[in-house]
């Protein structure tokens, strides 16, 4: 019994130390070229989603990578105003920019917001990226709510 216990000690001690994905991520092996294609493209839906010029974003900064730079360029040229930090009234956008695996120059970016909407895409990389199929979202909890009283998907696959 007691060395059962030591073993739970140490388990929950151990899982303290795995590394979690907190923020945006940004792989490398896409060039400035592409990521401002890429940003473009989310910052279309972004705006699609929430009114610019009233909206305030807290874009999560990759540790590594360009990305951030190129939508936050975008996202501004839409008239969002960007925040250093997030807090009350502010709306906080972490992305994942990453390769899918054993899939050469197919690339993928999921975007999430502090309301809890967000949308996933793929992309070719090449001479002329461009989306490689539709773009599928999920609603904020507060749009799902009043979705699902109208009876409306909210999960779905956008066309291209």
């Amino acid at each position: 019994m007691r060395i059962y216990f030591i073993y739970l000690w140490l388990g929950l001690l151990l899982a303290g130390c795995a590394p979690r994905h907190i923020g945006s991520f940004s792989a490398e092996g896409v060039t400035p070229k592409q990521e401002a294609i890429i940003a473009e493209d989310a910052a279309g839906k972004i705006a699609a989603e929430y009114p610019p010029g009233v909206t305030a974003l807290h874009l999560e900064q990759a540790r590594r990578g360009h990305f951030d730079t190129a939508l936050e360029s975008r996202l501004r040229e839409r008239g969002f105003r960007l925040e250093a930090s997030g807090g009350s009234g502010i709306l906080s956008v972490a992305y994942t920019l990453d390769a899918i695996k054993d899939e050469p120059n197919v690339w993928y970016l999921h975007v999430k917001t502090s309301d809890g909407f967000s949308f996933s895409r793929v992309y070719a990389l090449g001479p002329d990226t461009k989306p490689d199929g539709g773009m599928v979202q999920m609603a904020s909890p507060e749009k799902r709510a009043s979705s699902e009283s109208e009876n409306v998907s909210v999960g779905k696959v956008l066309p291209q």
